[in-house]
């Protein structure tokens, strides 16, 4: 063992002055670190001529998609809509039509459909006709769900306003029967 360490692994005498000693000590100095800003000159690869125009073509030929790319895009953002819609009349307590936005096609260019369509290319994503019928049917039962939940909870509190009304009258029923033993 050590003779200056006298058995234990921290010395608070050495250990803490130490490290004041260290934490005192001058930092070195960084070098300023040069950011662009808006201001500044465009960074290499942002101009046209440095083939900064790579990623633009890159994206525009995912505008390319085919009709059924368009077609699963619509309905995935009619399905889309139409949770958005639910989850929002469940907060409020209001009709979920109240809250839907592509109840009909819209008319014109169709923005969201069309990045929808773009991405689903870009990603090469494919959806079966089963998984698309599957969550077009449960989208669309989902609020019904809600509905039978509201009525069974509605049923039961029903169901034991009956149960109470009975026993108070079971309960009358007693008291008058006591009543008129007692008078008798």
């Amino acid at each position: 063992m050590d003779e200056n360490n006298e058995g234990g692994f921290f010395q608070p005498d050495t250990d803490i002055s130490d490290f004041t000693d260290f934490m005192k000590r001058d930092r070195e100095k960084m070098p300023e670190v040069a950011t662009p800003g808006m201001d500044d000159e465009p960074l290499q690869g942002d101009s046209p001529s440095d083939g900064g125009d790579r990623l633009d073509d890159e994206e525009a030929a995912y505008l390319d998609y085919t009709e059924e790319q368009l077609y699963t895009a619509q309905l995935l953002l009619a399905q889309f809509d139409k949770v958005i819609a639910f989850g929002f009349s469940q907060w409020s307590g209001e009709d979920s039509d109240k809250y839907r936005k592509r109840i009909n096609r819209p008319q014109g260019e169709d923005y969201e459909a069309t990045l929808l369509a773009a991405l689903l290319k870009k990603y090469q994503a494919r959806l079966t006709l089963e998984y698309m019928f599957l969550t077009a049917m449960i989208i669309a039962y989902l609020p019904e769900g809600a509905r039978a939940m509201e009525d069974r909870k509605r049923n039961k509190l029903r169901e034991a306003a009956e149960i109470a009304r009975r026993q108070q009258e079971a309960i009358e029923q007693k008291a008058a029967e006591i009543a008129r033993t007692k008078s008798n």
